[in-house]
């Protein structure tokens, strides 16, 4: 019976292929006829320009490596490679009070596939591999790491959009092999303009960090889930000034450390204002409160910051921002691995369930020519952490942080950059019986290279 069906299957569609074969031969005689008459070149040009109709006729396959004119970008799918790789020294690979310089290296290949489905729909995937080695006197280290992302867009209508986004990043904690970090960031949301000045949106969020620490008397594990959800929108009150609203609201569950399991809401204001047409202000004003499960039952701190953007010629701009901001508090030596960066000003006492900071910095970017340029910036963090959000024992903990750097930025052709840079970072103070942070100061140069399609 199976057979009696495959053949009734093949002979329904083997008909009409070969009647529009045989009708498109047909429609192509005349046409050759007129072709054999101007060329007279005998059988040969008569079969060579059959040859050239029918291919003439076959529809034309788009390269997924060609070149992107400008009637192609966003309709017809695109496969991107790239790599990054750099190289260079620091004094204070350990970043602790005895140093230990070292040489380290970042090699990052890496591929991306944009996909456009329709009008409408969009999307895209992406896969990075990291390895990173670590070779000093006494230091002997490598970490691998994959980053897999995708992105899918809809348009609903021309004022309302849909957007959804998950990635995995997973990396070897340094000098521990096959004992892997993982995250997982996914977010959905939608985004509406409700006329030429007001736009809104709203996101759901979700975290899932996995630790690789072995819990001890004073290093928690800090394995996690968050769910969370965000709703903003903005308004042009005029063409120079805007307000934005905001509100969000999250949930974090540790699996092993209990007594920092906590709720939060932080609603908010944000506003900027265009100066003049070389400078742009900004500022937020709002609040944060934060309920634990455990312990002394919340955290409330207003929550502030502001900002300038300056352009000081036209090829020198230069932007300073201070932020008061609620920390959560995790292993995140996971994102110093996956950022490759000196600096550890991210690197939060984990002890404490939450910590209060302070962070000022400022950039200045200097456009020499369309292939040079030079950039620069400065960070100084202050961050407080109260002994009744200490988890572990009674003791706070202050600590003052900064990194400042320089980097130049050559562009040999569209594809190919080289950079080289010099970073300086120090812990000024914390306290002597922190596990996680010691006073030190590092220098780090370096030197790399990308290249992108």
């Amino acid at each position: 019976m199976r057979n009696k069906v495959e053949i009734k299957i093949k002979h329904n569609w083997i008909s009409p292929v070969i009647v529009l074969l045989a009708f498109f031969l047909f429609t192509l005689i005349p046409n050759l006829r007129a072709d054999e008459a101007a060329t007279d070149q005998g059988s040969g040009g008569r079969w060579s320009n059959l040859g050239s109709k029918l291919k003439s006729a076959m529809p034309k396959i788009q390269n997924p490596l060609s070149e992107l004119g400008s009637e192609d970008a966003g309709s017809k799918p695109r496969i991107t490679p790239h790599l990054h790789a750099n190289s260079g020294y620091t004094s204070n690979a350990t970043l602790k009070r005895k140093a230990q310089s070292a040489w380290i290296a970042n090699v990052s290949p890496g591929v991306s596939l944009d996909l456009p489905l329709s009008d409408k729909l969009y999307s895209s995937l992406g896969y990075t591999y990291t390895l990173s080695e670590t070779q000093g006197k006494n230091i002997h280290a490598h970490s691998n790491g994959h980053t897999l992302e995708a992105t899918l867009k809809y348009d609903l209508s021309k004022d309302t959009s849909f957007g959804a986004r998950n990635g995995l990043y997973w990396s070897e904690l340094a000098g521990s092999p096959g004992n892997n970090y993982l995250m997982e960031a996914a977010s959905a949301g939608v985004k509406h303009n409700f006329g030429s000045r007001l736009t809104g949106g709203a996101n759901y969020n979700y975290e899932h960090f996995r630790d690789v620490t072995v819990t001890n008397a004073l290093t928690p594990n800090d394995t996690y889930d968050d769910n969370g959800a965000t709703a903003d929108a903005s308004y042009k009150i005029t063409d120079d000034l805007a307000v934005s609203p905001t509100f969000a609201w999250n949930i974090r569950r540790f699996e092993k450390v209990e007594q920092k399991n906590f709720w939060q809401i932080a609603p908010g204001v944000g506003t900027e204002y265009q100066l003049g047409t070389k400078t742009k202000i900004g500022g937020n004003f709002g609040w944060g409160y934060r309920s634990f499960s455990q312990g002394d039952g919340y955290e409330s701190e207003l929550l502030y910051g502001a900002w300038l953007s300056h352009l000081l010629s036209r090829k020198i701009n230069w932007s300073i921002k201070y932020d008061k901001t609620l920390q959560d508090t995790f292993d995140s030596r996971y994102a110093k691995i996956k950022s490759g960066a000196t600096t550890d000003l991210d690197n939060f006492d984990r002890r404490f369930r939450v910590v209060k900071n302070h962070r000022l910095s400022t950039e200045l970017g200097y456009s020499i020519n369309e292939k040079n340029s030079i950039s620069t910036y400065g960070a100084f963090q202050f961050t407080k952490a109260d002994a009744n959000d200490n988890v572990f024992t009674n003791d706070e903990n202050e600590e003052q942080k900064m990194s400042i750097g320089i980097g130049y930025n050559y562009r040999l052709t569209r594809y190919l950059t080289f950079t080289l840079g010099y970073d300086f970072s120090r812990n000024f103070q914390t306290q002597n019986n922190n596990p996680f942070s010691e006073r030190y100061t590092a220098h780090q140069i370096n030197a790399g290279a990308g290249l992108s399609f």
